[in-house]
């Protein structure tokens, strides 16, 4: 009996020291996307007007999301037909990703894919497409339209629960599938995603070069 009682202590310590992890990691991811937040604030402030900030502050909130959300486990294809799985295709990790669908907005699609080129020739960083066509017709036409040789892409049904938003989004994929620093182009306010994306690579590809 008292060996059961000393496994049962022993299971319960365990059991505690990895809800104490799981509760850290929770807070320390919560606070760098508050930091990710407060700094493309400050950025905003340095460079726009009083009334820019302040309009920028009151929609900042509805762009960049703080909820701890996993990718889904699914298979990418890419334009080759080729199938693999997320450590495969997009490896350790950060990956800098722009998540689309045909479905969403089509001037709201054209928007962060352009800015994604840019952020990629400027910071020389190579940003991850995953796309979400019903065909893989469509689908390779996409590539062949948005640069083969400039970007990886992916096509999938599901990626995160980020797609119930209906809206392209740019996220960070980490090392342990967790979708971070979600954030919903503005392409009204450009800028918005400019301070977001100057923050995000110095932040987690600080070792980029930057012309």
């Amino acid at each position: 009996m008292k060996k059961i009682y000393l496994i049962a202590a022993g299971l319960a310590v365990v059991f505690l020291i990895v809800t104490n992890l799981i509760l850290v990691k929770r807070v320390s991811d919560a606070e760098t996307a508050v930091e990710l937040r407060d700094s493309i604030i400050r950025e905003a402030g340095s460079r726009s007007s009083s009334l820019e900030v302040k309009y920028l502050k009151s929609c900042f909130s509805g762009l960049l999301l703080n909820e701890d959300i996993k990718a889904f486990n699914a298979e990418l294809v890419a334009a080759d037909q080729r199938k693999y799985t997320l450590d495969q295709a997009l490896g350790k990790g950060p990956v800098l990703i722009l998540r689309y669908s045909e479905l969403n907005c089509a001037d709201c699609v054209v928007f962060a894919l352009r800015k994604i080129a840019e952020i990629a020739e400027k910071y020389k960083v190579t940003p991850v497409i995953i796309s979400e066509y019903s065909d893989m017709h469509s689908f390779k036409d996409a590539v062949a339209n948005f640069g083969r040789d400039r970007f990886l892409f992916y096509n999938v049904e599901k990626f995160s629960d980020v797609d119930r938003k209906g809206v392209p989004y740019y996220c960070l994929l980490m090392p342990d599938r967790t979708v971070h620093a979600v954030f919903i182009p503005d392409k009204l306010h450009p800028q918005i995603t400019d301070f977001y994306f100057e923050n995000v690579v110095k932040r987690f590809f600080s070792n980029t070069d930057n012309d």
